[in-house]
């Protein structure tokens, strides 16, 4: 089982959230945790295959696109 993590800022979770719903509704053998949290949450993923590798590559490659935007 494999296994990663990513923290959002409180603004940015629902995104994160509604796409990690949204693999697991298409078939993805992923499962996740939301931590509490006032200013930030870090969601715990973890799961097997290509839908989870799939979540992290885009996750991956969103935060990287957020974090380049002035």
């Amino acid at each position: 089982m494999n296994s990663f993590s990513i923290t959002v800022g409180r603004l940015l979770c629902g995104t994160v959230r509604d796409y990690l719903d949204k693999r697991k509704f298409l078939g993805a053998d992923i499962e996740y945790h939301e931590s509490r949290g006032l200013i930030y949450r870090t969601f715990t993923v973890k799961g097997d295959g290509d839908g989870f590798a799939k979540a992290f590559n885009e996750l991956m490659m969103w935060a990287n696109s957020v974090e380049e935007q002035p």
